[in-house]
């Protein structure tokens, strides 16, 4: 037998070489390299029933919930800027993203990526609104939550993830103490309702406040110097944060799983638009060669599609960010 037909001295053709139904090699030209569409890409992108399924029955029912919701938001942005979408496409699109978006999306801005949900401020907060003592508490805590751009002033979440039920009006003087102060905005802060339960009414005295065991807020102190996130946990930076972290329980099980989740949606989403960014730059160069009209005009209605894609992408990054407030 020789050796082009004996099973011991064949070499098999490696798997990623296209052959034609007769077994031939095609040839390089006749293998059409489309860039894969949005649909594609993100077609197993939050959407694998099984592993999803895996890892939420070995999680707790308070981080079950915490997923739920997180997806439910994650859907209704998808919801809504699906209806953005349609309107800019009744607009032919590039009307509304317009050339300096369309660059900033077709190269991603690295100090975006830099950028970390949870951060504790560097410096303290000046107060931008006011409202009055007479204010209704709805007015208040709506002014409360542009004040801080929907976060917590404890833990540093975000209620597009909770949901504003899930926030309220954080008395930082305690009313059962300081019952004059219990409308007054400087007094006021914006807090997740597990922050404010756990703080309750604690109050430092004189001596406590000396070796710094109390719980610090971002208008009269430099939240940095005494918190800081390692990930999905925060460390202490300073006596002051070493007292307050299990008071406010900052790394308890759901709290350090519901980081986990956020950090890695986000891995996702950026790493979903580098992979937009390296389509958009094959159909560029596609672009720049191709002679035929109706390959012109199947490659711009593509390069339109991507571009939606990486759009919906940065709004989605944005809410995650904490640089966009839902509703």
């Amino acid at each position: 037998m020789s050796l082009r037909h004996s099973s011991q001295g064949r070499r098999n053709p490696p798997p990623h070489r296209d052959t034609t139904p007769s077994g031939t090699l095609r040839s390089p030209k006749a293998i059409l390299i489309r860039p894969r569409r949005p649909t594609e890409i993100g077609s197993n992108f939050l959407r694998d029933n099984s592993s999803r399924a895996t890892f939420l029955t070995r999680s707790s029912p308070a981080f079950r919930s915490s997923w739920t919701e997180s997806r439910a938001l994650f859907l209704a942005c998808r919801l809504q800027i699906g209806k953005d979408s349609n309107a800019l496409q009744s607009q032919r699109l590039a009307s509304r993203i317009g050339s300096r978006s369309a660059e900033r999306i077709e190269s991603a801005d690295a100090e975006d990526r830099l950028v970390l949900p949870f951060e504790y401020p560097s410096k303290k907060h000046r107060r931008r609104f006011s409202v009055p003592d007479t204010g209704r508490h709805d007015d208040v805590k709506a002014t409360l939550r542009l004040e801080f751009a929907g976060q917590c002033i404890y833990c540093r979440h975000l209620d597009s993830y909770k949901g504003t039920d899930g926030f309220g009006v954080e008395h930082y003087r305690p009313r059962s103490r300081f019952p004059h102060l219990a409308a007054t905005y400087s007094n006021l802060f914006y807090a997740c309702n597990a922050c404010n339960r756990r703080k309750s009414d604690r109050w430092p005295s004189a001596a406590e406040m000396k070796r710094g065991h109390y719980v610090p807020n971002p208008c009269d102190h430099v939240m940095a110097r005494h918190f800081r996130y390692d990930g999905p946990r925060v460390e202490a930076e300073s006596l002051t944060g070493t007292f307050a972290e299990p008071v406010l329980m900052l790394n308890d099980y759901a709290s350090v799983e519901y980081r986990k989740h956020h950090l890695s949606l986000i891995d996702g989403l950026r790493s979903l638009r580098r992979r937009i960014d390296g389509d958009l730059r094959v159909v560029n160069s596609q672009l720049r060669k191709e002679r035929s009209p109706t390959q012109v005009t199947q490659l711009q209605a593509e390069r339109m599609e991507l571009l939606s894609a990486a759009r919906e992408i940065e709004q989605n990054l944005e809410v995650l960010l904490g640089k966009r407030l839902l509703g």
